[in-house]
């Protein structure tokens, strides 16, 4: 499962609900949180979501 992979592909709204979602194990929902926060991060600077592919750091 790659978070950032899934958002780049448009699943954005499914993976904001997962996140969410009673029973899903903490350490996945906290890895898909991450991703969704920099996806959020990312996207209200001038980034397209091109600027996703690249490491962060």
């Amino acid at each position: 499962m790659s978070p950032r992979s899934g958002l780049l592909q448009g699943a954005e709204a499914y993976l904001r609900s997962f996140a969410t979602r009673r029973g899903i194990d903490p350490v996945t929902a906290t890895e898909v949180r991450a991703a969704i926060q920099e996806w959020d991060e990312q996207r209200s600077g001038a980034g397209s979501p091109a600027d996703l592919l690249q490491a962060p750091g």
